[in-house]
């Protein structure tokens, strides 16, 4: 569910500071309302609320329709589509397509594609139904994304559509979804900031170790977020690889290239030493709306041996932290 200033920091292991990697996710997941006939989807629907510095094209809310959901089948025949600016009654070619809050606008993908408005190039099977908000270049006001007219932002048809009509209900041409958008988005004023860190590991000797899946040398350290503002609905944060993972070995990450020891490499674990999920957001539980503050999540990094042999070496991993915000 999420999203926003680019705000990432870098993490290296045993060494080697300086890995920054901007990225942001933003990901806002709603089960979609259904209904009948023509059936009327209202996406989103929650209240929202992103830093007032997020960049120009990020996408700040996603919403996932199934088929079942949109037409009551696995899968979905679609022939042509329709777009409204704003909602309402001013059709668009799209696919990026403005909200009624300043600063939002959407977009609609099938099958993993955003399309614009008017026919298919052929009719579709559609498995996937996707909506996304995303941060214009407008000036970003609180506001609501409700429409104020029919039909909505969306249409799906099942057939074509000819010159100068638009597919908007069951009578035109198969029609048989609309998709509104509902809930307010509110722009907040600043973000967390979270310094670069190295975590050093204590020296380990190679016979130190037990076997494969054995950890020792784990060193506590902290994820600090500092000066979080008030209003944010929820702040997350998640931890991605810079080099990858170990396979079969959770919470491990890959050496990165000039490590030289072997059969080893370096584990992150939460405060009870569960290994930490990548690229998955987790709330900051501390975080309190009307407050905002300053935060530290309790960690550890171990050596963890990955393979039956251990040679001695160095070993440095490096992860980005995504801090993300609803």
């Amino acid at each position: 569910m999420t999203k926003r200033r680019r705000n990432a920091i870098g993490w290296c292991f045993r060494g080697q500071r300086g890995w920054r990697i901007a990225s942001l996710v933003a990901a806002l997941l709603m089960p979609a309302s259904a209904a009948a006939a023509v059936t009327a989807i209202s996406a989103f629907g929650q209240q929202i609320a992103l830093p007032s510095t997020t960049p120009v094209g990020t996408v700040v809310g996603r919403h996932f329709i199934s088929p079942g959901q949109a037409c009551g089948a696995p899968t979905c025949k679609l022939g042509s589509v329709a777009l409204w600016y704003n909602g309402g009654s001013v059709p668009s070619l799209g696919p990026i397509i403005t909200t009624n809050v300043s600063g939002i606008s959407t977009r609609l993908l099938i099958n993993g594609q955003a399309v614009s408005g008017g026919n298919l190039p052929s009719v579709t099977e559609v498995s996937a139904i996707e909506v996304q908000l995303l941060r214009d270049a407008r000036t970003f006001i609180e506001g609501s994304l409700k429409s104020n007219a029919y039909p909505g932002y969306f249409n799906l048809c099942a057939r074509s559509v000819p010159a100068g009509n638009s597919c908007k209900s069951s009578n035109d041409y198969g029609g048989f979804a609309s998709i509104d958008l509902s809930g307010k988005i509110t722009p907040i004023k600043g973000t967390c900031s979270t310094p670069d860190q190295t975590i050093t590991l204590p020296p380990a000797l190679a016979p130190g170790f037990r076997g494969v899946g054995t950890a020792i040398g784990t060193t506590a350290f902290q994820l600090r977020l500092n000066n979080c503002p008030a209003g944010f609905y929820r702040v997350g944060y998640s931890f991605t690889p810079v080099s990858g993972t170990v396979a079969n070995f959770p919470g491990t990450l890959a050496p990165l290239s000039g490590s030289t020891a072997t059969g080893v490499a370096i584990r992150l674990a939460d405060q009870q030493n569960v290994p930490i999920a990548f690229d998955r957001s987790m709330a900051v539980t501390d975080y309190v709306q009307s407050t905002g503050g300053s935060f530290s999540i309790p960690l550890s990094a171990s050596y963890v041996q990955t393979k039956p042999v251990v040679t001695a070496g160095t070993i440095r991993g490096a992860v980005s932290v995504l801090i993300d915000y609803q």
